[in-house]
């Protein structure tokens, strides 16, 4: 059997034990062999990405992408699904750090969760509120400003 790292993205549940159990938002498993030819694949997906709209940098492009796919409810399309997964390559080997990581990890990815802003502009709760946090979420998309932020997570055998 290959040697095979498992990749996630998660909402964060805010209790480490359960940061890399399901249920996950995007998981799949892929043999550590094929990672730099995933990553290469994720390039060209990402330079499609900020050729559409500027970006700080690839790692920002990708997690915004992330972020609208899960406000979008994009996630079920199985093309969408193979582009998310080559973005999530990205952000967990995007740096040095995280691939010395990478050599160790059984299992590595993302947890996502509101982020400052969207906090700041969250609406008070009553039965309006969901339309208008939809709203919200909307907004920040519009103005190029993530709704979740992201930490990175490793589970190391």
């Amino acid at each position: 059997m290959a040697d095979l790292i498992e990749f996630f993205l998660k909402m964060d549940p805010g209790q480490e034990a359960l940061s890399t159990k399901p249920p996950f938002i995007l998981h799949f498993g892929l043999p550590r062999a094929s990672i730099d030819g995933a990553r290469k694949q994720a390039d060209a997906a990402i330079r499609g990405i900020r050729a559409q709209r500027p970006f700080a940098n690839d790692s920002h492009a990708a997690q915004f992408t992330l972020a609208n796919s899960v406000i979008t409810g994009n996630l079920h399309n199985p093309d969408v699904k193979q582009v998310l997964s080559l973005l999530l390559i990205h952000l967990a080997t995007d740096s040095a750090e995280k691939r010395d990581t990478l050599a160790r990890a059984k299992m590595m990815g993302y947890l996502i969760a509101p982020s400052p802003q969207a906090l700041a502009h969250a609406p008070e709760t009553n039965l309006t509120s969901y339309m208008a946090a939809d709203q919200t979420l909307s907004d920040l998309m519009q103005q190029g400003i993530s709704p979740f932020r992201f930490r990175f997570a490793a589970l190391m055998p």
